[in-house]
């Protein structure tokens, strides 16, 4: 099964560095045009979109939906970004500040958890369109980084730009 993940347009928090986690804002002027610009370039099949359900995504899907309107479309809660708890919202380096090793918010959700909310997803995924070949996942960086260490054993964290597409095969 090939997996093409895509990380949503820019929204005007990613132009300012906030750390964004389940806020749920629209994609800006940029970020519709990656959108666009993604599905333009896109030159594989799909049969299936999964999308987490806050608007960046959604809205980041809806070129692709027009590209393969015959492809199932399922929202998933599950492929939100990482919930930063109370620093969402803030400055990058605010909420991450100089040697820490983790965001400095005690009501955040742990990596290990969104991990595991990760691998949840991808099970749950498979069992639903077991036959499929080719599947679009529409998510955020952190989820995607987390999706590469659960299925590919990766462990350094990689930021990807706005609408860029990701490939593997699991």
């Amino acid at each position: 099964m090939k997996l093409y993940l895509i990380r949503h347009g820019e929204v005007e928090d990613n132009a300012k560095v906030v750390l964004l986690g389940w806020r749920d804002v629209s994609l800006n002027g940029i970020g519709r045009r990656q959108s666009a610009d993604a599905a333009d370039g896109f030159n594989k099949d799909s049969q299936a979109i999964f999308c987490s359900d806050l608007k960046r995504c959604q809205e980041t899907a809806q070129p692709f939906r027009a590209k393969f309107p015959g492809a199932a479309y399922f929202l998933d809660w599950r492929l939100r970004e990482r919930y930063f708890g109370s620093a969402q919202g803030k400055p990058r380096a605010e909420a991450f500040p100089a040697g820490a090793s983790d965001v400095v918010a005690e009501d955040a959700e742990s990596v290990e958890h969104h991990r595991l909310r990760m691998l949840n997803f991808v099970e749950n995924m498979k069992s639903m369109v077991p036959s499929f070949d080719s599947i679009l996942i529409v998510t955020h960086n952190g989820s995607i980084n987390r999706l590469r260490e659960a299925l590919l054993q990766a462990d350094d964290m990689v930021m990807y730009d706005n609408g860029q597409i990701i490939e593997f095969e699991i």
